[in-house]
């Protein structure tokens, strides 16, 4: 989902809290002036992109996310729809009312059942008397992709925004509207770690959500000019868009 309520590159000067705490000089410490070029890259990109379609991005965002929701399900083994519509919103300036009445402060979202809901699946595991190995080894795999799915909607973004590979998840936390899908997917990575007894961290997730969206980046992108002409496509549609993207690289 990518909230409606983002402060643009151009006005960050030298903020340190963006749609959460982004600790600017944590982040990138290490590198001399990386944080300067970040800003100078995102605000010229920005411009050049909004000079088009002020939506350029939240189309890439949440085409990040329906693209990914689609990977997932075909990893996974599953035939059914991976989401029931995506969409950008071009009038947000009130709350969108999704299929449970909730309101909710958006420029566009990806709808449908996530892959692992945080907090309850993991409960109902571990009341089971013997679990078996089988079930705990696919629920890993559902939580894995749960992450990718939500971190490739502000890392795609950030894509779009010409940043590159090694700035992504600095951008994407800085300045992509990524608040609740990095808190959404730490909540899972929280489960992930009890259940697997690893002490895995975000930036692994990270990094194999990069390496997804640059692979797969022509067929985002393709989404996300869909998205920007029809506004709202269904999973059957989303798909018919992507499809092409997916034999081809069945047949290679």
């Amino acid at each position: 989902m990518r909230p409606s309520t983002v402060i643009p590159a151009a006005q960050l000067g030298n903020a340190t809290e963006v749609d959460g705490p982004v600790r600017i000089q944590s982040l990138r410490a290490s590198k001399s002036g990386a944080t300067r070029e970040i800003f100078a890259s995102l605000t010229t990109d920005e411009a050049t992109a909004t000079s088009v379609d002020p939506m350029n991005f939240v189309a890439a965002h949440e085409g990040g996310h329906a693209f990914t929701c689609i990977l997932a399900h075909h990893a996974l083994g599953r035939d059914f729809p991976s989401f029931e519509r995506v969409f950008i919103r071009r009038e947000f300036s009130s709350p969108y009312i999704d299929p449970q009445n909730r309101k909710v402060n958006c420029s566009g979202m990806c709808e449908g059942r996530p892959l692992y809901r945080a907090g309850i699946e993991i409960l109902i595991f571990d009341a089971e008397p013997k679990p078996q190995p089988e079930v705990k080894l696919a629920m890993l795999a559902r939580m894995e992709w749960e992450m990718i799915a939500l971190l490739a909607g502000p890392l795609a973004e950030a894509v779009s925004r010409g940043v590159q590979k090694r700035d992504m998840s600095f951008a994407a936390q800085l300045v992509c509207g990524s608040a609740d899908d990095y808190g959404a997917a730490k909540a899972v990575l929280r489960d992930y770690r009890k259940l697997s007894k690893r002490r895995c961290r975000m930036p692994v997730f990270e990094d194999r959500t990069c390496d997804l969206v640059l692979q797969w980046w022509p067929a985002i992108n393709e989404q996300a000019k869909h998205l920007l002409v029809k506004e709202a496509l269904s999973h059957d549609d989303a798909y018919a868009v992507v499809e092409p993207f997916l034999k081809a690289s069945r047949d290679e």
